[in-house]
């Protein structure tokens, strides 16, 4: 220990004062790992000074607050089982270059992380913060990671620039969360994450159109406020089973329906509904997309009528004996034109469509091509009838 802080004084006895302090801090924080230690006063580094040495900090309380403005880190900042009893600022415009790291650390005031730049990971894991925590406008270009972390009031994060994902496994949160205006790039891990208050997701601005965000195993997932249509749920690749994942789903559907979100609805559910049915999902995805664009029934009906009445249109006049309907059997001598006999045809298969009932003694089975081509249109015609009742019936979408 004396020896350590004679280098100390040696280096100060040398050097300019600016210098000086370029050296003493470093030598100064690494005796904390050394002993333990207690500062009494404020800890303020040197304004706009380049800290070149790795700064390590253990088992250490600051009773007063400790600052750090304009100031470049080259190397590695950690700190591990210390405790700030005064308010912990990160702010106006530091730069650090490696990675920052904090272990196992109790914030009992304000925690500033603000306004900086992070070239490399910000790690805080295990921690306490018992007030209130900043991220706002700072720029993170790789991973955050705030795992098992206990968060007791406001998390801040507004206009925050996130380039990777951010990874909130495992925290808890005692108040709500804000991100207006932050950008997410690479997405959100909130799985396992403990809300009892507001989380407002819905002012990100995303990299992409679909933010991924995992939320599986999180409890208070109905104070996740965000609307679906800009979000895609993922799972680690430990949940493979679909069982697992209804609940979520379920939830998170209810969530959308409360706060009004119905196109993020209608995303949720379409989604639920192919994870769930697998391959069957497909059929009614797309005849009406799941029940979303009724209108297709109305258009796949047309289409049908038209189909059905080229298909048929050159041996009409044998549908005709083979099923007749009165109104439309032709005048014994007279000749009709292709168009009115087009017409005909077109009348002819509407009434087969779109008739609730067809009456069997009047079917010649004899002309068996026909007989089965007229049910068949009889029975495409009740598919598309119950499909538009219930569109026009039911009040979704």
């Amino acid at each position: 220990m004396m020896n350590l802080l004679k280098n100390v004084l040696h280096i100060a006895h040398e050097t300019t004062m600016t210098t000086y302090f370029k050296h003493l801090i470093p030598a100064f924080l690494i005796l904390c790992i050394q002993t333990g230690s207690v500062f009494g006063h404020d800890f303020i580094l040197p304004q706009e000074g380049v800290i070149s040495h790795k700064i390590r900090v253990a088992h250490t309380e600051y009773k007063h607050p400790l600052k750090m403005y304009n100031n470049v880190f080259k190397e590695a900042v950690t700190f591990t089982d210390c405790i700030f009893d005064s308010t912990f600022e990160i702010n106006h415009h530091c730069l650090f270059e490696k990675q920052v790291t904090f272990l196992r650390c109790k914030f009992k005031q304000d925690g500033f992380f603000a306004e900086s730049e992070f070239k490399d990971s910000l790690i805080i894991q295990n921690c306490d913060f018992q007030l209130a925590t900043y991220f706002d406008h700072s720029i993170f270009q790789s991973l955050m990671s705030l795992r098992y972390s206990t968060f007791r009031n406001y998390v801040g994060c507004d206009s925050t620039f996130f380039q990777k994902e951010l990874d909130f496994f495992s925290t808890s949160y005692g108040h709500g969360i804000g991100f207006f205006h932050a950008r997410i790039l690479d997405g959100i891990d909130f799985g396992a994450a403990d809300f009892s208050r507001m989380i407002d997701l819905t002012t990100i601005i995303s990299g992409s159109k679909e933010c991924p965000i995992n939320l599986f195993g999180a409890t208070g997932q109905e104070y996740i406020l965000m609307s679906y249509e800009n979000f895609k749920l993922k799972f680690s690749s430990a949940v493979l089973n679909v069982e697992e994942k209804i609940p979520l789903y379920q939830n998170l559907l209810k969530c959308q329906e409360n706060f009004g979100f119905s196109d993020g609805y209608k995303k949720m559910d379409i989604e639920y509904r192919k994870m769930k049915h697998g391959i069957l999902f497909y059929p009614d995805y797309l005849w009406w997309e799941c029940g979303y664009s009724k209108f297709r029934v109305v258009l796949y009906s047309i289409g049908f009528i038209i189909f059905f009445t080229f298909l048929i249109f050159r041996k009409y006049a044998m549908y005709l004996k083979t099923y007749p309907i009165e109104s439309l059997l032709p005048d014994h001598g007279t000749k009709k034109s292709t168009s009115h006999n087009l017409f005909l045809c077109l009348v002819f298969v509407s009434i087969l469509f779109f008739g609730l009932k067809i009456e069997i003694n009047k079917l010649n089975f004899h002309h068996k091509p026909e007989s089965r081509m007229i049910l068949l249109i009889y029975l495409s015609g009740l598919i598309c009838s119950a499909y538009l009742f219930h569109a026009v019936f039911t009040l979704k979408g």
